[in-house]
């Protein structure tokens, strides 16, 4: 178990870092248009090295290079639920006190992205509701964690079956 806590909260700490380089660096403001293909990129980087340098030390360490499948699945999702949790603590700290305009800041530009394919009011205010709905704040802090947890399970899940057909055929 200590495997997966070391790991858990080495790729919530990153990723947590991340975001908030990403504030600093004007990709929640100014750079909002990268925010999606920054975000999304950067989540996927950190979890696969964090994941894979996580089974891999969890297979050598306690199952002599040779882990079950569903262990290396169960603690993937172990340290996928620890990374979850860091990141939605942050998004917590983040919307409450690095930028409570989060929420505005998006629904304004989904509002504004709209408007130049469309000048229907109701489509507009749909679109408005919208991003209100998915960037606000209880919203972001369920997709931190739910996000973390489903795409870490599904990485150990292709990484365990990688390592179970490369050990039949070792």
């Amino acid at each position: 178990m200590r495997i997966e806590i070391k790991y858990g909260l080495l790729i919530g700490t990153g990723i947590v870092v991340w975001v908030f380089f990403e504030f600093l660096f004007g990709f929640h403001g100014q750079r909002i248009a990268w925010y999606p293909l920054i975000t999304n990129l950067a989540f996927l980087v950190i979890q696969l090295i964090g994941l894979f340098l996580a089974l891999r030390e969890k297979s050598i360490r306690s199952f002599n290079k040779h882990m079950p499948f569903w262990e290396g699945v169960k603690s993937g999702g172990i340290i996928s639920a620890i990374s979850g949790l860091l990141l939605a603590g942050f998004m917590v700290i983040y919307f409450r006190w690095i930028n409570p305009g989060w929420t505005d800041f998006m629904t304004s530009y989904a509002r504004q992205r709209i408007m130049t394919k469309t000048s229907d009011s109701l489509v507009i205010a749909q679109a408005a509701d919208q991003a209100r709905t998915y960037f606000g704040f209880h919203s972001f802090v369920f997709q931190s964690f739910l996000g973390m947890l489903i795409g870490g399970i599904l990485i150990s899940l292709i990484f365990c079956a990688f390592l179970k057909r490369k050990k039949i055929e070792d």
